[in-house]
């Protein structure tokens, strides 16, 4: 590593101070407060944040895929008559760590200059959010709203973060590490919910409430680019372990979108795969198949009858007893009429939408079951461009930049974030997990690992052209 890049790794003269501070500060909360370890996770945070800002971020994102969504609905702080959870405490206590680390002197990142599409967006989306507000609308509805995109705005500091191998290196761990601790929850937890029941049938496990479902897919997608892309022998043989944890999570939500999300992002992976290391292909699809008909063998000796949900998950689609797609043509065509009233500026965040459902009665809902659809519908044709100018570009340039990468830790990243998210927007186009706050903060700093590593080859730091 460069002399340069030491540099950059150094902590400031104040920071020593920050810890003090913030050690004591963690101490205090998690003795003097019934929410204190969450509120000692914060401080914790703050002073990760202050010592070696990057560690914040990838904390944020090792909690947000950790805690999942069970866990993220039991600990929360209330304030001022909003909820403050995980994701949002760690996202302030982030920013308020960077902010600190500035104000001390400590340098964290190169003059990596700022995402000005996703700027643009978040600026429109913030103003927009303030516009609500000065409506009249319910406060609770707009920055509920306002929430999982004010997540977003993590992804403009990543670029500034992955400037050495070693900080690339830990982000894949990192994301290995919390997915197979996240899926591993998720999987005990449901796994003694006895009173789950789909299609009259007792499935013993059912997807967990939130977001749970929007992360398992796109993580699956995440361990097998590790696994074919990789020569770390050690990262291989971790993500081997994640993806059997999350593949098997996958399967037993019982979720269309996430199966077919989940396709559409290994599909992705394949073609890369097939122009950097085909060799690889086959036996990585090998022994993944091996392990899933174990997975589901070892389920069905437990009792949870996986074959026969899966096999009654697919007889309904489309049928008569389809509700769910049912429930989505209904829930559209409000949304549709949404749009209408206003296509350019759209109907405005903290606006409600009102449907009649046959058997339910009148349904009142923030979001819709479409992420595109939703953004189209609050923010307009102005902001679903937006939306979609740093959305796509990201992913444009992720698949462009993998076809020449060197750097092997550089093209797994590539590689399986540009997998990652084409699986969980595939899932997003029958539910709203693009914008959601279970999952939003996680796919913030995916989007910012994407742009960081697929910018032109003049904007990158030396240690990874």
């Amino acid at each position: 590593m460069s002399l340069t890049a030491q540099h950059r790794e150094a902590p400031g003269p104040g920071t020593l101070w920050a810890a003090a501070l913030g050690g004591a500060a963690t101490v205090a909360l998690a003795l003097a407060t019934p929410i204190g370890p969450l509120a000692a996770l914060g401080a914790a945070i703050l002073v990760l944040s202050a010592l070696r800002p990057w560690w914040g971020v990838l904390t944020c994102v090792a909690v947000s895929l950790a805690m999942h969504a069970d866990a993220m609905m039991a600990y929360r702080l209330t304030a001022l008559g909003f909820s403050i959870y995980p994701p949002d405490a760690v996202g302030l206590a982030t920013a308020l760590g960077l902010g600190l680390s500035r104000v001390l002197g400590v340098s964290w990142g190169g003059a990596a200059r700022l995402s000005r599409p996703l700027l643009l967006w978040l600026v429109y989306c913030y103003l927009m959010c303030g516009f609500a507000l000065l409506r009249g609308l319910e406060p609770r509805e707009v920055l509920a709203d306002w929430r999982p995109f004010g997540h977003y705005a993590v992804a403009l500091v990543i670029p500034a973060m992955l400037v050495s191998p070693a900080r690339m290196r830990s982000l894949i761990w990192t994301l290995l590490v919390s997915s197979a601790f996240g899926s591993a929850y998720g999987i005990f937890h449901s796994l003694h919910n006895e009173q789950a029941k789909f299609y009259e049938i007792n499935l013993g496990f059912a997807r967990l409430t939130g977001g749970s479902e929007g992360v398992y897919a796109p993580m699956v997608c995440f361990g097998v680019a590790v696994l074919t892309l990789s020569r770390s022998r050690s990262l291989r043989a971790f993500a081997a372990a994640q993806l059997v944890l999350s593949g098997t999570a996958t399967v037993l939500t019982y979720s269309r979108g996430a199966w077919l999300g989940t396709l559409a992002g290994l599909l992705v992976l394949g073609l890369v795969v097939m122009g950097r290391r085909p060799g690889r292909l086959l036996p990585v699809a090998f022994w993944v198949g091996v392990a899933s008909v174990l997975v589901v063998k070892v389920l069905e000796w437990q009792g949870v009858p996986v074959v026969q949900g899966i096999v009654a998950r697919g007889k309904e689609t489309g049928g008569t007893r389809d509700i769910a797609l049912l429930h989505r043509f209904v829930e559209y065509q409000t949304v549709w009429r949404a749009f209408l009233s206003n296509p350019v500026l759209g109907a405005g965040p903290g606006t409600l939408f009102h449907y009649f459902m046959p058997g339910m009665g009148w349904v009142s809902s923030s979001y819709t079951h479409n992420s595109f659809f939703y953004i189209a519908a609050k923010w307009g044709l102005l902001g679903l461009g937006l939306y979609l100018n740093f959305f796509v570009r990201f992913l444009w340039r992720a698949a462009r930049a993998v076809r020449a990468e060197r750097l092997d830790d550089r093209t797994v990243l590539l590689a399986g974030l540009l997998a990652t998210v084409v699986a969980l927007t595939g899932k997003s186009l029958s539910s709203w997990f693009l914008n959601i706050f279970h999952v939003s903060l996680w796919l913030g700093v995916m989007l910012g690992t994407l742009d960081a590593l697929a910018r032109p080859e003049p904007e990158l730091p030396r240690e990874i052209r």
